[in-house]
This record gives structure tokens, sequence and C-alpha cells, in this order.
């Protein structure tokens, strides 16, 4: 277990929050003398605008110095930044990387490591087989971080647009938004895309999977054992109580095998109730209902339904 912790002082607690109390301060101050200026006599008036007036000026001198503190760090921030930059004279190699004059290279901050942490080309250079351009993190001399590409360009399997900055993680592409429809993993996608656990996207295209049609502008989460759908404007190829699933329904499986159906969004009707959440256990059907419902409940599983609630659409 580690021993590392957090001591907060009571002090630092009163600081910060007279600090954020600034303003209203102000305005209590101000209401304060006010007061005093037509009741100049009154020792109440007189013991309240002192108070005001103190409470308040602990509160404007904590503001200035942490506004002084900010500055101070910002500007060893700075010193810092420049004293770990170089500015190429002329073209290089460093670490692999084929690097133009003008670039300034930033090395790391940690005090056991001098690798580079950061580039700033000039002007389009390939990096890893990527086109970029401006700034780049870098990691273990591969792309790191967001990165603005060159050019629409295909990484993987993903066209990236270079309208919006790509993201990766030691030269894996974690994300990016789509400059044309891309299959990855099986699955069209469309728009942006996120690949750090698996594959989310919205599709651009029909997409048959478990058996079921899913429509374009269907949002899906692909993390392997679990795969979540979310309905857009056109409902999939799935009935629930004979009813297309309303749009922004969320149908979940688990191991391959339907978990859930979440219509929260939009409750469906049933035998006089309203169910906003099915649920599939050891094959058995059971929904959750919203508000009244006079069907016999299951703890905790919910109303026990028929098997053919559920249905795919032919």
């Amino acid at each position: 277990m580690s021993d590392i912790g957090i001591n907060i002082t009571p002090w630092a607690i009163a600081l910060g929050l007279l600090a954020v109390a600034f303003w209203p301060l102000t305005l209590a101050t101000a209401a304060s003398l006010l007061w005093l200026l037509r009741r100049r006599a009154s020792i109440a008036a007189r013991i309240v605008t002192g108070g005001a007036l103190l409470l308040w000026s602990g509160s404007a001198l904590t503001n200035v110095a942490m506004l002084a503190q900010q500055a101070h760090d910002a500007s060893e921030y700075r010193a810092s930044l420049r004293a770990r930059q170089t500015t190429l004279q002329h073209a290089a190699i460093i670490d692999g990387m084929h690097l133009p004059a003008g670039t300034v290279v930033t090395r790391s901050s940690d005090e056991f490591s001098n690798d580079v942490a950061a580039v700033d080309v000039p002007h389009a250079v390939t990096l890893g087989g990527i086109p970029i351009v401006g700034h780049a993190g870098i990691a273990n001399a591969k792309l790191d971080g967001e990165v603005t590409l060159a050019r629409d360009f295909r990484i993987g399997e993903a066209w990236c647009s270079s309208k919006q900055p790509a993201r990766f993680d030691s030269g894996a592409l974690l994300e990016c938004t789509l400059a044309q429809p891309s299959r990855i993993r099986g699955i069209p996608c469309t728009g942006a895309i996120d690949l750090q656990h698996g594959v989310v996207c919205t599709l651009a295209s029909a997409y048959r999977r478990y058996g079921i049609v899913w429509q374009a502008q269907t949002k899906v989460t692909d993390y392997g054992d679990l795969v979540w759908f979310r309905a857009g404007g056109i409902a999939p190829g799935l009935l629930l109580f004979g009813l297309p699933l309303p749009p922004d329904a969320e149908v979940q499986f688990q191991n391959g095998r339907m978990a859930s159906i979440d219509v929260r969004s939009k409750p469906a009707p049933f035998r006089g109730c309203s169910f906003n959440l099915i649920l599939f256990r050891s094959g058995l059907l059971f929904g959750q209902s919203t508000g009244v419902c006079d069907l016999p409940d299951v703890p905790p599983n919910g109303v026990a339904l028929p098997s053919k609630s559920v249905a795919i659409r032919p």
C-alpha cells in the first residue's frame, strides 16, 4: 500500500474558502459601508463594517498572493521549458526521427531521462510513417498525445482527417475523425472514432451483428466481451412488444448474448405498465417498470415477461 498522502491543513482550507468568497464579501462590505454611512452613530454598524472590511481585506490579499504564486510558477515553467528546448540549425536524425532544420526539439523534464518529449516542425514531415505538421508529443520516439495530420491519411484501417487532431499513445492511434467511412475491425464507421479500449464509433451504413441489422447512425461501443448499440434515427431490426425500438434505445450484449435493452428515453408500454429496462437472466426475460404496474414483480429482476416480448425483425 502506498504511504504517499496529501496533508491539507485547516489554515489552507480556510484561506481557500476566503479566496473563493471574494465577490460575495465585496458585496457584503459595500452593503455594510452604505449602512454605516446612513447610521454613523450605530455601534452595530461599526462592528459589522469593521468585520466585513477585515474579511474582505483577507480575501483580497489571499487572491493577490495566489495570483503572484501562479505568475511565479508560470515563469518558472517557461524558463524550464526554454532550457529543455533546442532549435535545429540543420536537418538531423534524433532517436530515429528525420527532423528538418528549424525544428524545435523539447527534451523530457524527467530528471532520469533526456528523451525527446515533443517536436515543433516548421513544415510537414513524416514521423513513424505518418505525415504531421506543427506540434507533436513524442514518447519512446513515437507519436504521443494530440497530433495534427499534414493531410488526410490512412492509419491502419482508419482514414483519418487532417481537419481535426488525432490522438496517439506511443505510436498507436487512439482517436481521430474519419475523412471518409472506414471499416474498423469489421465495423463500418463514420465521424469520430475511439480505439482506446476497443472500437467506439457511429455506423456509416447498415451492419449485421448477433443476427440483427443495425442501421446507419447507430452508435457502437465494442469492448470485446461487452458491446453496446445505441439506436439512432432509424430503428434496428429488433422489436420490443411488437414495436420498433425508440431513438436512443441502448441494447447491450455480454459474451455474445443479449443482456439488456434500455429504453429509458421512451419507456415501452405493455399490459398497462411502462417498462424502461429489459433484462435477460438465465434464459428468462424481465422488465423493470416505471410508475404504477399491477403485474407481479420478481425481485430483484422485475416483472417476468413472455419470451416473445423481444423479437428480431424478419
